[in-house]
């Protein structure tokens, strides 16, 4: 059994352990603002790099296919790192929050990359991000060498187009720049497909709840509920972490442990030197 860490709030931690449900959230509003663009544009870059006068519209064409089908991702960020004092300075409250450190086997995800789908179980993954550069841009050069040369059938060019892009927008959702490597993170993605109608309303198919929103800093975000309220929500969690800023008693964190479910989840406190 492998740990993977959510840190959080205090107010987020009530939630999800009172609640047994976790954020998904919208991709346009996480911390890294180059999220998902990192990899797009390492891979727009390198079909710029291919572009001759007789491939140009080809790539073009390509380009705008995948455009046109990039879904936008939800993600629940976790660490392999449980007491990692920029996390707590990052993500919890400035270390008076917590990290819950979840069954990485709990989850039994089929995919580790989803792609969008109107089944829900094929629209959810969980991955480890990818920091390595040099890796990612041997990814980039065998994606970007699929899409091929504008001497094949419609057909073949459309399959091409279409493998190539679902496979740039998979690795677009965990690969991140380097300078993040530090936070050693895993993340559940979740593509659902999401589309307007005539009325003007939004159409959700594939998704593991109802599309939510809330409020986020100076952001409105939408996010969809995972639950892990089933007869087994207590193989869930592992521990429990509280940050080096944390004032939640002793009595406390086990009185809401034990009345929510998980009396037998143990915690500890950060070894942080942190105030």
């Amino acid at each position: 059994m492998s740990t993977i860490y959510h840190y959080c709030g205090i107010n987020a931690f009530f939630n999800i352990i009172r609640n047994k449900k976790l954020w998904v959230s919208a991709a346009n509003n996480l911390n890294d603002y180059k999220e998902v663009d990192w990899f797009i544009d390492k891979a727009r870059n390198k079909l710029s790099q291919a572009v001759r006068p007789e491939n140009q519209d080809y790539l073009n064409e390509f380009w705008l296919h995948r455009s046109v089908n990039s879904p936008m991702p939800y993600i629940c960020s976790f660490s392999k790192n449980g007491d990692l004092l920029s996390q707590w300075r990052a993500y919890a409250d400035d270390g008076s929050g917590l990290a819950i450190g979840f069954n990485r086997e709990y989850f039994g995800f089929d995919s580790k990359m989803p792609t969008p789908n109107v089944s829900s179980k094929q629209s959810v993954g969980l991955a480890d991000v990818i920091y390595d550069e040099k890796y990612q841009d041997r990814i980039v050069d065998t994606l970007v060498g699929t899409v091929g040369t504008p001497t094949e059938s419609d057909d073949e060019k459309y399959n091409r187009f279409a493998n190539a892009a679902v496979l740039i927008n998979q690795f677009s959702y965990i690969c991140k720049n380097s300078a993040f490597k530090e936070e050693d993170e895993v993340r559940i993605v979740h593509t659902p497909v999401i589309f307007g109608n005539d009325n003007g309303g939004t159409r959700v198919l594939g998704g593991i709840s109802d599309l939510q929103h809330r409020v986020s800093g100076e952001y409105i975000t939408s996010y969809f509920e995972l639950d892990f309220a089933e007869d087994r929500a207590a193989e869930a969690l592992v521990e429990v972490i509280l940050g080096p800023k944390c004032k939640i008693s002793r009595f406390d964190i086990e009185t809401f442990l034990s009345v929510s479910g998980f009396g037998q989840v143990k915690y500890k406190m950060s070894n942080a030197s942190y105030r």
